[in-house]
């Protein structure tokens, strides 16, 4: 039986031979802390090391995720691809549309030297919002990854995030924070209009899952991995 158990925010393990498990649970600097929990040091240690080690199936864990650095999405999806590849398709506010000469990720971005050319499994739920649905929009749009779990909280196409400025309602003094900036993916046309993306195995755990701490969606990756090997 595959069980839950915490992990620190940032974490690789080899739960099999063969296999990689990359744990991401937020790109999120201030959340991040620790020697071994700086994101792009902790990267290219892990791909390195996944180079090193011939590892031939890549799980990537960003379930809970609920998002953080722009710049932390197209970093990972770097370390993915062989290709040159687009990330971010448009970033503007109400008064400005955003150049490349000023947000360097609307430019056409290199893979990265240490990238993996493996299999590609990502793991999300309905918690998976922001920088995570961005970057699970472009491994989609390019089919680098296969998808297990269930429809992601974030957009596929985009959202509205980054500035944000916040007001208070002066009779509720209900506090609203409203975001400042629409980012529009490099994505292709999805099936799916207007949502999240649907995994390509749905698997949603049930309650006896969580009284038992039965991760009944990496169980199910483990699975599929296994038949492909067959």
């Amino acid at each position: 039986m595959t069980e839950r158990k915490s992990s620190p925010m940032l974490s690789l393990e080899f739960p099999q031979k063969g296999v990689g498990l990359l744990t991401i649970k937020s790109f999120d600097r201030n959340r991040l802390g620790g020697p071994d929990q700086h994101f792009e040091k902790f990267l290219a240690k892990c791909f390195s090391e996944l180079n090193e080690k011939n590892v031939k199936n890549l799980i990537i864990d960003l379930r809970e995720n609920a998002g953080g650095q722009d710049e932390y999405g197209p970093l990972l999806y770097s370390y993915l691809t062989s290709k040159p590849f687009r990330y971010y398709g448009s970033i503007e506010s109400t008064s400005k549309v955003f150049g490349k000469e000023e947000n360097p990720l609307l430019a056409t971005l290199q893979p990265h030297a240490e990238n993996f050319g493996g299999k590609v499994f990502i793991l999300i739920n309905g918690l998976s919002f922001s920088t995570t649905a961005e970057f699970c929009a472009i491994a989609k749009s390019n089919e680098r990854a296969v998808f297990i779990g269930e429809e992601m909280g974030g957009g596929y196409y985009g959202n509205t995030s980054g500035q944000t400025i916040k007001i208070e309602l002066p009779n509720s003094r209900v506090q609203v924070i409203i975001p400042k900036l629409k980012y529009e993916n490099q994505v292709r046309a999805s099936t799916y209009a207007d949502r999240g993306i649907i995994p390509d195995h749905q698997v949603s755990p049930d309650v006896q899952d969580y009284v038992d701490g039965r991760d009944s969606s990496l169980q199910y990756t483990f699975d599929l991995i296994d038949r492909s090997k067959k």
